[in-house]
């Protein structure tokens, strides 16, 4: 994985665990050699990035041919969550 962020980055690295690898990098300049990944997968990231066409196109290329690329951006102000525990949903949302 990657991340802009050296904390955010040493944060995964503690949780991930070895056998993962994980670069403080760009979205728009990724580390990695062309048709390297089955999937790449963006989480709060593209709402973040001031050139989303460039974002996708390195996904593009360090993609193997037929890989997919899946994004969840979710606009927290919109965002609503029901649950059975509305106090742990309040606490999710903010």
């Amino acid at each position: 994985g990657v991340d802009l962020a050296e904390p955010m980055v040493e944060a995964a690295k503690s949780r991930l665990g070895e056998g993962c690898e994980v670069l403080v990098a760009g979205a728009d300049k990724l580390p990695f050699a062309e048709n390297t990944f089955d999937a790449v997968v963006y989480c709060q990231v593209l709402l973040y990035c001031p050139d989303v066409v460039q974002v996708l196109v390195e996904a593009r290329r360090v993609l193997k041919p037929g890989g997919r690329i899946l994004s969840v951006d979710t606009d927290m102000s919109e965002f609503t969550l029901y649950s059975s525990d509305p106090a742990r949903a309040q606490r999710v949302i903010g």
